[in-house]
């Protein structure tokens, strides 16, 4: 079915208005790793993609609009673990939080390759590629993980957005 071209612009107008309005909603990040987020207000953590017994998972989109954020939440409200995608980096000090710190040492000694970081450390773990355009990230802090989630399967980066 084809839209004739006044419907279209108005179609796309009203898609530009909802998309706006859900980016108002969706504040970027909440709490860093190891923080606990704000889930007693309306809309602050972001929008509720899923909610499982030990966890919780909030979806957000930065202030660039750009890069679409998940906080994985232990159901005591801590955050485990975060994974991203976007055309460029979410502010990785608001995402690692108390673990800023941490996360810029051992990355100033993990090897380097183009477009790639990788950070296999007992005490945090991050996974970090692609080119600028769309980049995928996800980082957890092991001791943090609540019992019987396997990061592996749980903690994966958004798809895609459309552009």
């Amino acid at each position: 079915m084809k839209l004739d071209p006044t419907r279209r612009l108005a179609a796309r107008l009203a898609f530009g208005f909802v998309l706006a309005a859900l980016l108002a909603l969706a504040p970027g990040v909440n709490a860093g790793l190891g923080d606990r987020i704000n889930t007693q207000q309306p809309n602050a953590a972001g929008l509720l993609k899923e909610s499982q017994p030990s966890y919780q998972v909030f979806e957000s989109v930065d202030s660039s609009g750009r890069v679409t954020l998940d906080q994985y939440a232990s159901s005591s409200g801590t955050v485990f673990a975060v994974a991203w995608r976007g055309a460029g980096m979410p502010d990785l000090q608001a995402v690692f939080g108390t673990y800023f710190a941490q996360f810029n040492t051992l990355r100033e000694h993990s090897p380097a390759a183009r477009h790639v970081l990788s950070i296999d450390d007992p005490g945090l773990m991050v996974d970090i590629h692609g080119p600028n355009s769309d980049i995928i990230g996800r980082a957890w802090v092991p001791a943090l993980v609540p019992a019987g989630v396997d990061v592996d399967t749980v903690v994966q980066p958004p798809p895609a957005a459309n552009r």
